[in-house]
């Protein structure tokens, strides 16, 4: 697991950083729907929502993440969980990353406070780079992959706490979806995709290596009580809603 979080961030790292930036948009024009969107939910201070939006993505979204996974475990007793947790969560994340860097170079869509001539009063006012990498939203999908992932887990797991997790996380990722509309630098379908992007993702990496990490032992996979049936669909309906 350690091993595979460091290459997830590799690319997580390489297609955020060193993919270079598309100079004109292959995505220009919005559609209807992304023009009401945009309208119905613009900021009147869009460096303010996108600020944070941030904070919520990447802070609240990873911290409440890792402690239903990792630090509420080792809390309770069941260290032998919190570690092995930490590395499934945090490698979605990074693959969740990877993914999204390299669909917003290749789709190469120009963000909404570009098109409209408003740039200034953006957060990318002073990086033209971001200029055609709207789609899709990566502080959308990264809340929703930690969500996801967590939620997911700690289903896995038998945490009787995950469905209260599943909700409260969901609609935080939602509301940075919501926030980076309002931010003016990515339109409604950026914001749609990156949420369904991120549940996947969320929930394919657990269920890929939650296995593993008992593998070796032939020891049970859940170390708590076991998980509901049909778990993994309970998490998606709840990401969903």
């Amino acid at each position: 697991l350690i091993a595979e979080t460091g290459v997830s961030l590799g690319l997580a790292l390489g297609g955020n950083l060193l993919l270079p930036a598309p100079e004109s948009c292959r995505w220009c024009e919005p559609n209807a729907f992304d023009r009401w969107g945009h309208d119905a939910l613009i900021s009147d201070d869009p460096k303010g929502a996108a600020a944070t939006s941030h904070v919520l993505s990447f802070g609240l979204s990873p911290l409440a993440a890792l402690g239903a996974v990792s630090f509420m475990p080792a809390f309770r007793g069941q260290s032998s969980d919190a570690l092995p947790n930490a590395f499934i969560v945090l490698d979605a994340m990074m693959i969740n990353l990877a993914l999204s860097g390299a669909v917003k170079v290749a789709v190469a869509r120009k963000r909404p406070a570009f098109y409209y001539g408003v740039e200034q009063d953006s957060e990318w006012a002073d990086s033209k780079r971001e200029r055609n990498l709207s789609f899709f939203s990566g502080d959308t999908s990264v809340a929703f992959s930690l969500a996801a992932a967590g939620s997911t887990v700690a289903f896995l797991r038998g945490y009787e706490y995950a469905p209260y997790f599943a909700v409260g996380s969901g609609l935080v990722a939602t509301g940075v979806g919501i926030l980076r509309v309002s931010a003016n630098v990515h339109w409604p379908t950026d914001v749609v995709s990156g949420a369904l992007v991120g549940t996947a993702v969320g929930i394919a990496m657990p269920l890929l290596l939650h296995p593993r990490t008992g593998s070796r032992s032939n020891a049970p996979i859940v170390t708590a009580s076991p998980p509901a049936a049909g778990a993994p669909a309970q998490v998606l309906v709840t990401m969903v809603w």
